[in-house]
């Protein structure tokens, strides 16, 4: 990781131009050089106690910037990027993206700051209110570009990605709530931390991945396979290798089966299993539909044959 780290910065900094995702990338990895050295600093304190008895004041801290300011702040960089493209729309304006950029590491660095000195959660609302502001403000942003997009149907990657900013925004509003009970440990009761961490890593996460994988798969399978054959051979559409039957269905059962399993957890947690079927079944299909795409390049040698190429 160290080193991965360490090789993307580089290339970053010695890059003749940065477009504004490039800035939330490397601020993403230095946060995620952050969340190695606090890791490592916990596995010692486990042995030798060093810290001092603070352990549950670098473990917050630890946590948030490895959710929001390595996890959150990755996609919103590549989101800036991916969904004009995957919209056809264009963006003029970057000025609400460096405001997100601002607003999300100013109050990422002040709450970790604060909850690194010890200071209760309803005593780091400030920066929390910050990191709740940056979401907005991304959140508004995309609902733009959306709005602006030349394909005016949205597909199951624009769907997954507004309902990962639903789920995102549901974790902050939650999050907050939690935060103003008083308890400096809130985070530390076991519904409260698995609630937040199904919103954050499966709701918006895996699900903004998911829907950029049926646009950057296909796309890369394509050129790989088919754009040798234009003007040799009948060449598939791009957007024909993936099932569309298939994404509706993931998306439908990835997000009902994820709202289910919340539920579960925070009401009747006897019921986890069998709330977690639909959302299992959804990565299944998933993982079919992708493995469909690359079915023609299995087929290479024979596909060639056939059209005398």
């Amino acid at each position: 990781v160290l080193v991965f780290a360490a090789a993307m910065l580089w290339l970053i900094a010695t890059a003749p131009s940065r477009s504004l995702s490039v800035y939330y990338i490397a601020a993403g990895l230095l946060y995620l050089l952050a969340v190695v050295v606090g890791g490592l600093a916990l596995v010692v304190d486990e042995q030798t106690g060093f810290l001092g008895g603070r352990t549950f004041n670098v473990l917050p801290a630890h946590l948030m910037l490895g959710f929001v300011g390595w996890g959150v702040q990755i996609v919103f960089g590549v989101s800036y990027k991916l969904a004009p493209m995957f919209s056809l729309a264009h963006v003029r304006d970057e000025r609400p993206g460096w405001l997100c950029f601002g607003l999300l590491n100013g109050g990422l660095i002040l709450l970790a700051i604060g909850l690194l000195d010890g200071l209760s959660m309803p005593m780091c609302l400030m920066p929390f209110g910050l990191i709740l502001a940056a979401i907005l403000v991304f959140v508004v942003g995309l609902v733009r570009t959306l709005h602006t997009r030349l394909r005016r149907t949205l597909d199951p990657t624009q769907w997954h990605g507004l309902a990962g900013l639903a789920f995102l925004l549901a974790a902050g509003l939650t999050g907050a709530r939690y935060a103003t009970t008083g308890s400096s440990y809130w985070w530390l009761a076991g519904r409260a931390a698995t609630v937040l961490g199904l919103m954050i890593l499966l709701g918006f996460l895996a699900q903004t991945i998911v829907g950029y994988t049926y646009k950057i798969v296909p796309f890369l399978v394509w050129n790989q396979r088919f754009a040798p054959l234009i003007g040799k051979a009948k060449v598939p559409m791009m957007h024909g290798l993936i099932s569309k039957r298939l994404a509706w269905m993931t998306l439908g059962l990835y997000n009902g089966g994820l709202i289910l399993l919340l539920a579960a957890v925070l009401w009747d947690q006897s019921l986890i299993s069998a709330a977690s079927i639909p959302l299992a079944a959804s990565t299944w299909i998933f993982a079919a539909n992708l493995v469909a795409v690359f079915r023609p390049i299995a087929k290479g040698t024979s596909h060639e044959q056939r059209h005398g190429v």
